[in-house]
């Protein structure tokens, strides 16, 4: 019988993976000369804030249909195992690198007409972290992409559910947008003891025309990577028993 190759293993694939951050390197330097490299920018500064803010409680009702059937993080990207543990962040995805989840988008078509309001959208998911999770710092892989956070489920607004950005700590409120440049370090933790979600959302940031052409080319190139390609055959496996569960 005929084997597949293991794309990820061998000389091949260190050289693929060290040519590709070099080429993030070199791209990322014309992002630094073009864009304001802060951590924290203003969320009224982009339009789609302001819609998802006044249609949180349409948000917030179709994630209940899921909040007690979702399947962990580490389940579909065992790369996340790194950062926290198992069963700990829960997630609905709707978007991955471009990739529509349509059965997950179907489930939710308010959510889905705001998402795509959002210019250059790669992203999306409702995301959950238990009480008691901490996310280990860490820091995104490209500054071509900024992240939106919407609260949809928060516990508490003080120190005992925090996001940590470089040295300074944000709160997240419920209806509430954040937005921010993960290739600065950050963590995560929940201490409230109740379950603390948003809307975790990835898009390409505002910028000279050739670096978003740049920066949409490199998404597809990643969403045909070995990394996102496993993430979607685990998760094609399991999506429509969960989703059974959780739509009864």
């Amino acid at each position: 019988m005929e084997t597949q190759r293991n794309d990820n293993s061998g000389l091949a694939y260190r050289f693929k993976a060290k040519s590709g951050k070099l080429l993030i390197g070199f791209i990322e330097y014309f992002i630094s000369r073009n864009c304001e490299n802060i951590p924290v920018l203003k969320s009224e500064d982009f339009e789609f804030t302001k819609l998802f803010e006044q249609n949180y409680d349409a948000v917030r009702n179709e994630f209940e249909n899921f909040k007690g059937v979702r399947p962990d993080i580490n389940s579909i990207s065992h790369e996340q195992r790194d950062f926290v543990e198992f069963n700990k962040w829960k997630f609905l995805p709707l978007y991955i690198y471009g990739n529509a989840i349509e059965e997950n988008l179907n489930a939710c078509p308010k959510t889905a007409a705001l998402l795509k309001q959002i210019p250059n959208l790669t992203t999306a998911f409702f995301s959950s972290i238990d009480s008691g999770t901490h996310i280990k710092p860490h820091r995104g892989a490209y500054k071509g992409y900024l992240r939106f956070h919407f609260g949809v489920d928060i516990p508490a607004t003080d120190d005992t559910c925090t996001i940590r950005i470089e040295d300074k700590l944000y709160h997240w409120r419920n209806g509430k947008s954040l937005i921010f440049d993960d290739t600065f370090v950050h963590d995560v933790w929940n201490e409230t003891g109740k379950e603390r979600t948003v809307l975790y959302v990835d898009f390409i940031r505002p910028m000279p025309s050739y670096l978003v052409v740049i920066s949409k080319a490199l998404t597809k190139l990643i969403s045909k990577s070995p990394y996102i390609q496993n993430a979607l055959r685990n998760l094609k496996n399991g999506n429509s028993e969960f989703m059974r569960k959780a739509l009864g």
